[in-house]
């Protein structure tokens, strides 16, 4: 498992002591291999660095001067903390930092029963996508587009601003299988460029005004579809006098793409009815939202009514991170101003799993001298002595998938699997140090003890889904539910 589209299927084994990994031959998207990445999980697994036992600070914060701990004086220290935190300064006060991590549900969602059951503040995420999802609701209703297995139904796709050759190699594998076109969008010449049929090299934030440049040129000559426009578009008399004013030779002198290329691209994109992937770097901008919403245009355009690919979600995981636990109203405080947030000593108390802010926030300068001079109490669980660990007062030590149950769900696409344990090392599951952190603060409810498998069970059972059926296959498709748009 790991937070990357493809979410692969992998047969693991230990011979020897030593693990072994390779891709399910039977799991349609990750047909039989891995990226170099996955093959690589063997040494992450058996590397040397990875933390062996619980760390409490002794230095300065970031000098990385810890001496070992025990697990049951390292969760102490913790509990203790909790407890001092919420009565000086308020449940609010504390907040939980996470991420994606490996995408495990149970190792996601179950430290958040916890933090819910103390009221604890919680992120409001936005550092991956959020730009692009809130442009596609806009337009769409969803984030959610084309399920990729059906591009083998396909003619054409584009990724626009994204290298899926690196970072989604099973799903340009699988459109190359099924011989779609592949055109790529992009401001440098990356591997998947190289690899394409046709390269539009635009210049960077120029994205809005090519697409732009292309609806007009769909428009202009009626290649859109005007049945589904009319039947489906709003708004689009508006657009269309919008796009008549774009003028196509300032848009070449923009994007620096020359016009006859730009005109070829409407035409043939119109013809074949092109699926979009459209990718989440450059939506990390100012404008970032703005091009995602213009690019997504062009598929409606075309009469493809999910033509695009950007998000999926498949399964209802709320079970998982029992907010029903809570008591409180929830205080979300955004991802990005985490460090303004502690100057102004609204955290006192910083848990963080699954995440390395310290290497993935933006304004690192501001955020260590927030982390190192503000009074905060900071708690990491990690596999290894990270960026944000070196800050932390108390690190404890953080198992890999390979050692514990879990199931995970895709970004990209509609398979479900389930991951079993394999080997046992050092550190210990999100779960588990969950359950030991409410066993120090003597909470007694039944929520923060389940198992992993009584809350998968729970969670596929909601989902109409069989525990047993998954088990014995590795992997269920989820099958995609009749969808309208939802919008006005």
């Amino acid at each position: 498992m790991r937070d990357c589209y493809d979410t692969c299927s992998i047969i693991s084994e230990i011979k020897n002591g030593k693990l072994f990994v390779r891709g399910n031959p039977k799991h349609p998207i990750t047909q039989g291999f891995l990226c170099p990445k996955g093959a690589l999980l063997p040494k992450w697994l058996h590397s040397e660095e990875g933390l062996k036992t619980s760390l409490i600070r002794e230095g300065e914060r970031g000098a990385g001067k810890f001496r070992e701990a025990s697990w049951e004086e390292a969760i102490s220290m913790v509990a203790a903390k909790i407890k001092e935190t919420i009565e000086n300064y308020g449940s609010e006060s504390i907040l939980v930092y996470n991420y994606a991590g490996d995408r495990g549900v149970v190792n996601f969602y179950f430290p958040m029963r916890l933090f819910h059951y103390l009221n604890a503040s919680f992120l409001d995420y936005g550092i991956c996508d959020r730009a692009g999802q809130e442009a596609l609701k806009d337009v769409y209703g969803t984030a959610v587009g084309l399920d990729p297995e059906e591009l083998k139904n396909q003619k054409l796709i584009v990724y626009w601003g994204l290298n899926a050759f690196w970072t989604n190699l099973h799903g340009f594998m699988f459109a190359r299988k099924h011989g779609l076109n592949i055109w790529t969008v992009d401001v440098v010449r990356t591997e998947t460029a190289k690899r394409s049929d046709k390269f539009f090299q635009i210049r960077p934030n120029t994205d809005v005004l090519f697409a732009l440049g292309i609806a007009r040129v769909i428009i202009e000559n009626e290649l859109y579809d005007t049945d589904f426009v009319k039947e489906n578009a709003y708004g689009f008399d508006e657009f269309r006098d919008y796009v008549r004013k774009v003028d196509l030779n300032f848009v070449s002198e923009e994007t620096g793409v020359g016009e006859k290329q730009i005109e070829e691209f409407a035409f043939e994109y119109a013809e074949k009815r092109g699926v979009i992937h459209i990718g989440y770097g450059f939506q990390r901008s100012l404008a970032g939202g703005e091009a995602v919403r213009a690019i997504s245009l062009l598929p409606a355009l075309v009469g493809h009514k999910f033509g695009f690919i950007y998000d999926m979600k498949t399964i209802d995981k709320s079970y998982a991170e029992g907010a029903f636990l809570r008591t409180k109203p929830i205080k979300r405080i955004p991802q990005m101003k985490l460090a303004e947030y502690i100057e102004r000593g609204e955290i006192r108390f910083l848990y963080i799993y699954n995440s390395n802010p310290l290497a993935s926030l933006p304004n690192q300068n501001r955020l260590r001298r927030a982390l190192k001079d503000g009074d905060v109490f900071i708690v990491v669980h990690d596999i290894f002595l990270t960026d944000t660990a070196l800050f932390a007062d108390v690190v404890l030590p953080a198992n890999t998938f390979f050692e514990r149950l879990d199931i995970a769900d895709s970004y990209y696409h509609r398979y479900v699997a389930v991951n079993e344990p394999v080997a046992s090392l050092h550190g210990k599951s999100n779960r588990e140090v969950t359950v030991m952190l409410a066993k120090a603060l003597e909470i007694d409810n039944p929520y923060l003890y389940e198992t992993e498998e009584e809350i998968i069970r729970k969670i596929l059972q909601q989902n109409g889904l069989s525990w047993e059926e998954l088990r014995n296959n590795g992997f269920l498709k989820i099958s995609e539910k009749p969808r309208e748009y939802p919008t006005p």
